[in-house]
């Protein structure tokens, strides 16, 4: 397992991105070496295409993080250094290749949707040159690893493990948003009768309890706010979350999924006529 230094953790975030820069630098120059300058200009084209969330992030990051990371792939056996160059020149090993295809192929399904679909856009697209590229880094190509890569670019799988993780996630959704529903109907209900406020919360606490009653029961937190603002949250604010955070989020994983399983049918119907 690759780990970058805690300085550089923005890059391990997004390592989607400098992965696929990585990649991209090495593919673009077969017969030479690439330079921190192709590899940053990359970093910040493939980040600029779904900036409206990145928000310009990696417009920040200096060259001396730039220069860590590539020397940091070649301690680890997935890039050279060349020696003679005047300036830092850099070519992926062909280890290095598949480590860093692995990485982009391999990330746990979930997140951010618009990285999820860079990712698809990029292993869809540039799977086959990618494939060239790592065939001619070696003069075997072996089955064995020609099955293995043509896993990582599966982009069927790819779109498969990502809906299913999105349905995990409605789930989740779905089942905190009902949760909080019955929670506050129970108040409502609770309150209209005078049972004492301090039972209420009690009960609420066992029935229905929240995700971070672990580290400070629901009784805990509302007695540290007026008692006004602990029923309002017990009543109003547990009616509210749902209407106003869980359904839009369910909405737009709902349309998220929806664009997927699109994105599905197309790559099957094509393989259907190819």
């Amino acid at each position: 397992m690759y780990f970058m230094p805690k300085q550089d953790s923005h890059f391990q975030r997004h390592e989607i991105f400098t992965a696929a820069a990585a990649i991209a630098a090495h593919a673009n120059f077969p017969d030479a070496n690439f330079r921190q300058r192709d590899f940053r200009f990359l970093l910040d084209l493939f980040s600029n295409w779904v900036e409206s969330s990145l928000s310009g992030s990696f417009q920040r990051i200096q060259n001396t993080q730039i220069q860590r990371y590539l020397e940091r792939l070649v301690e680890e056996g997935y890039a050279k250094r060349a020696v003679r160059s005047a300036r830092p020149a850099y070519r992926l090993t062909r280890i290095g290749l598949l480590e860093l295809l692995t990485r982009l192929s391999d990330r746990t399904p979930g997140g951010r949707p618009e990285h999820f679909l860079f990712l698809f856009y990029f292993l869809s697209n540039y799977g086959p040159r990618i494939v060239e590229v790592i065939r001619k880094e070696g003069s075997q190509f072996p089955p064995a690893m020609r099955l293995e890569i043509e896993t990582l670019l599966d982009c069927r799988r790819l779109l498969r493990d990502e809906i299913a993780a999105v349905e995990r996630e409605l789930e989740k959704l779905r089942e905190r948003r009902d949760s909080s529903l019955r929670s506050a109907e129970q108040a409502r209900q609770m309150f209209a009768k005078d049972v004492p406020f301090p039972e209420v919360t009690a009960e609420i606490e066992r029935r229905y309890p929240y995700d971070l009653n672990s580290q400070k029961p629901l009784s805990t937190l509302l007695q540290e706010v007026p008692k006004d603002l602990a029923q309002w949250e017990l009543e109003i604010g547990n009616r509210k979350r749902p209407e106003q955070i869980w359904n839009p989020q369910i909405s737009i994983l709902k349309h998220f999924r929806q664009e997927l399983v699109q994105l599905l049918d197309t790559i099957q119907e094509k393989k259907k006529s190819s």
